[in-house]
């Protein structure tokens, strides 16, 4: 488990429960867990552009890229996701529901959105990909993907223009969102960890990313989102990839959480309806509302781990199985 990426799991564990949290604790507790959800997606897209480029293999071309990005969202997603999108949008809505099986946007449709709230941010991270994949299209040289997709991003910020946010999926909205700038910002710190070696004691990097997420969640909230969350969970994750990866229980029950926190940001809703019922069948009794609320969070993380080990590994394992990806090469280049 000694790599150098450990610590990246561990921060994909602290951002899915600052999701959690932020759902559930918000109207109660509030403070900082009225802020903390949309610190943890700003977290959560700077990895994903570190990886991007981090990961990225002169062998791996556009195509493969894209198709592999989409066997690992795509399965788990729609498992989990199908029930609620059947029972939100109904069959004359045809394209609310193939839209949200596929993560597609909306184009300026006020009443589209994701059946699965938290579903939005995968719609970001899909059109990041076509992005990522374009620019894959004329060099596969990561310094030269990362320039490309940052320029796309930054491009798309300046010339796109004004749109509504309509459901959180609106494709101009997106394009013209600064949230978008976490991916590229990923990108960068990839290329800069790669060609700069440097290492920190994780005791001194747990504090910075301590104090760093005090600045976002307590000193910096009247500022614009890029300033008091994208700035800080940047320099989040760039402190804990050059941060040697810690040891002990408390460190690998992280690492576990992470390891499932794709599964568990994704499930999570289903407890959320279920606290919900719970607390209103006991008369929205504040008390019960509160303190149940930290059980229901514990089953959250406890069901997103389950689902992680029953159904996301062996999806992952299937759909990156040497059968399955050699039928699929044979089927491409017959194509």
């Amino acid at each position: 488990m000694k790599n150098e990426l450990d610590n990246i799991q561990i921060l994909r564990a602290v951002a899915a429960l600052m999701v959690v949290t932020n759902h559930f604790l918000s109207g109660t507790v509030g403070g900082i867990f009225k802020y903390n959800g949309g610190f943890g997606v700003d977290i959560f897209f700077v990895i994903s552009g570190f990886l991007m480029i981090y990961t990225q293999r002169d062998d791996k071309n556009s195509l493969s890229f894209f198709i592999s990005r989409v066997k690992r969202i795509y399965p788990l997603y729609i498992v989990i996701s199908i029930p609620l999108i059947i029972t939100t949008f109904p069959l004359e809505r045809l394209h609310a529901i193939i839209g949200n099986i596929f993560l597609l946007p909306g184009l300026n449709y006020p009443n589209y959105h994701m059946a699965n709230d938290p579903a939005w941010t995968l719609v970001y991270e899909m059109i990041f990909y076509v992005m990522f994949s374009g620019a894959l299209l004329i060099s596969r040289k990561p310094i030269i993907v990362c320039l490309i997709t940052c320029s796309i991003i930054i491009s798309c910020l300046l010339f796109v223009g004004d749109y509504k946010r309509y459901g959180w999926v609106n494709l101009g909205f997106i394009l013209s969102d600064k949230l978008m700038l976490n991916f590229a910002a990923g990108c960068v710190l990839a290329i800069l960890f790669k060609t700069f070696r440097l290492r920190i004691r994780f005791s001194v990097g747990a504090i910075l990313i301590v104090t760093l997420s005090y600045l976002a969640l307590k000193t910096l909230t009247p500022l614009d989102r890029i300033y008091k969350y994208g700035l800080p969970a940047i320099a989040i994750v760039a402190v804990a990839i050059v941060t040697k990866p810690g040891s002990g229980l408390f460190y690998q029950l992280f690492h576990k959480i992470g390891d499932a926190s794709y599964s568990i940001y994704l499930s999570h809703i289903y407890i959320i309806i279920l606290f919900k019922k719970f607390v209103a069948i006991n008369h929205n009794n504040w008390f019960i509302l509160y303190y149940s609320s930290f059980f229901f969070i514990a089953v959250s993380v406890f069901i997103g781990i389950i689902l992680c080990l029953k159904i996301e590994k062996p999806f992952n394992k299937l759909f990156t199985s040497k059968v399955i990806n050699g039928s699929l090469k044979k089927k491409l280049s017959q194509g």
